[in-house]
């Protein structure tokens, strides 16, 4: 039976936050430009990978320096993994960490695709730091999540680690263990930030200085279920639990009187359940869960109260809680917006930023997009930048003209040209990106009155997900590089720029 839902938007995905979003890096006087996972496929840097200030000739040694790494299995189920490192670099721009997850014979576990969409065929990518280390000539314990991929590929036994600094130089490789995370009983002490050691199942690690205690059930604090003004409907819930455990939400429908009745769940125009389990497992982080669905027209026409309760990997089971079928609240500008999606803002404006935990306001989208550019990086091509690495994440400020439009996350790098381009290409067809996206470049006022100078959405013959666009004869100017996902919860992208 065909699913009724599209996919949840779980919290993990919706909030957490790289600080160090869209970190350019820079490669003046590049010989050889090596894609993400270096090697053979990328080409080679001169002088082993240095690059030498003025043209290779003398000068000092501007290399980072890797003085120590780590990496230990981290998160509610050991499914992450934390890589720490510290080292120095006397040029102060250190902006990217290379990590090569390996097998324990010490070869490269496929996990990513040179080509998203792609079957994976590589263990390596690139990845940003949570902390930006521009201006510093030394960097102490910095770190990056590489988030589920312990769980999903257990076989990886050790990391091997390689820092990139802003004009693309790169530090020697440290091969390092993964370390397993300890788990600690009920009165001992505990890592809020569960990467030292995690509390067993059911527990949960509170107080200062943390201890572990009993978790309890996960509860439901808020449901949504409602009718948009755009033609669609949602399901958003909000909800806490101190152990991060829940596993699963049973939508039961109900009447008017709360009494069960069944709900087309096929959308075949027949009703034929009165149920419905839903898989939250890992939607837990810090203590809360969020998630949300998109029912379709006939389930919404046969069922007008959802009652629901959720249970946690113990079983233990919250209270219920319920609403029913009602129209999607509309905010106006000015007002507070819920940017997790239980109310919406009003038909041109975006609740902006976008971000869970901070403050998010509905703006016109005007506004909102010049803030968005305002805000993005600047990628200085003529200057030697060739990459922009960052996350797709809140609010949706732009609408893409080749592919179905969607509210969904965006991110805004600008592009910098001091002088003509005879030909360019952007694309983040790469191991890199791990999300579906759709490129847009744009020249004019950052603001909706700009002009769509190309528009990608898959890389013809490439990939199903990357987007690629080739641009032929470009005036000098900045523009507008908009990266738009595909998917609902956004994620992570690494925007190559090139002159063929």
């Amino acid at each position: 039976m065909a699913p009724f839902f599209f996919p949840p938007l779980h919290l993990s995905a919706m909030h957490r936050s790289l600080a160090s979003l869209l970190l350019m890096l820079s490669l003046a006087g590049l010989t050889g430009c090596p894609a993400p996972g270096g090697g053979a496929d990328g080409g080679t840097l001169p002088d082993g990978g240095k690059l030498l200030p003025d043209g290779g000739s003398g000068g000092p040694d501007l290399t980072p320096r890797l003085a120590a790494a780590t990496a230990r299995a981290a998160g509610r189920r050991g499914q992450d993994v934390v890589v720490r490192v510290t080292g120095t670099d006397a040029n102060a721009d250190v902006a990217a960490l290379e990590v090569a997850l390996l097998d324990g014979a010490g070869a490269e576990v496929a996990a990513y695709a040179r080509n998203p969409g792609k079957d994976p065929n590589t263990g390596t990518a690139w990845w940003p730091f949570e902390a930006s280390l521009a201006g510093k000539k030394s960097f102490t314990d910095v770190q990056v999540r590489l988030e589920d991929v312990r769980e999903a590929l257990p076989a990886i036994a050790s990391v091997r680690v390689t820092v990139l600094d802003a004009r693309g130089q790169r530090s020697e490789a440290a091969t390092v263990e993964v370390q397993d995370q300890p788990e600690a009983q009920l009165g001992e002490g505990c890592d809020k930030e569960l990467v030292l050691n995690r509390c067993i199942a059911g527990a949960a690690c509170k107080g200062t200085p943390g201890l572990c205690a009993e978790g309890g059930p996960p509860v439901v604090t808020k449901l949504t279920y409602a009718r948009t003004d755009a033609g669609y409907s949602v399901i958003r819930w909000t909800g806490t639990d101190a152990d991060d455990d829940a596993t699963e939400l049973q939508f039961t429908f109900a009447d008017a009187n709360d009494q069960p009745i069944n709900g087309d769940l096929d959308g075949d125009g027949t009703p034929e359940a009165s149920q419905y389990l839903h898989d939250v497992t890992g939607s837990g982080e810090d203590g809360k869960f969020v998630g949300g669905l998109e029912p379709s027209f006939s389930f919404v026409d046969s069922v007008p109260r959802l009652v629901v309760k959720p249970k946690d990997a113990a079983g233990n089971e919250g209270a219920v809680v319920s609403s029913p079928l009602a129209w999607m609240p509309v905010r106006t500008a000015g007002q507070s917006c819920d940017p997790l999606g239980s109310d919406t803002c009003k038909a041109g404006s975006a609740c902006y930023p976008g971000v869970p935990g901070t403050s998010n306001a509905c703006q016109p989208l005007a506004t909102a997009r010049k803030r968005r550019c305002d805000a993005a990086p600047v990628l200085d091509f003529t200057a030697g930048e060739r990459f922009a690495l960052g996350e797709l994440r809140g609010a949706s400020g732009f609408t893409p003209t080749c592919a179905e439009a969607q509210a969904y996350p965006d991110s805004v790098v600008k592009l910098k040209l001091s002088e003509p381009v005879a030909r360019l290409v952007l694309t983040t067809d790469n191991a890199s990106t791990a999300v579906d996206t759709i490129l847009t470049v744009l020249s004019g006022p950052c603001d909706g009155n700009a002009t769509v100078v190309a528009c990608n959405d898959d890389s013809v013959g490439v990939s199903t997900q990357g987007s690629t666009v080739e641009l032929t004869n470009l005036p000098a100017g900045t523009y507008a590089v908009v990266i738009d996902s595909y998917k609902p919860e956004g994620g992570r992208f690494l925007l190559q720029a090139s002159e063929p």
